[in-house]
């Protein structure tokens, strides 16, 4: 229960810093609202899909970022 925490916290902490909506995140993540909220409160675990697309996702720069490495 406790790795299920910790995920769930990751996965709310990037849609924080994302500033993204519930639903928004539910897009980005090519899943369900209902499906998503599960996974921010650690009701569920993503599947290996959407792992990966919040990972790719945590760790891309922002467009921001990319103007400054400029």
């Amino acid at each position: 229960a406790e790795e299920k925490s910790l995920l769930a916290q990751k996965i709310q902490r990037w849609r924080r810093l994302m500033k993204l909506t519930e639903k928004k995140a539910s897009l980005v993540c090519c899943t369900s609202e209902g499906v998503y909220h599960k996974l921010e409160t650690g009701e569920t675990t993503p599947d290996q899909t959407t792992l990966n697309r919040i990972c790719l996702l945590y760790t891309s720069p922002s467009p921001r970022d990319r103007q400054k490495s400029r």
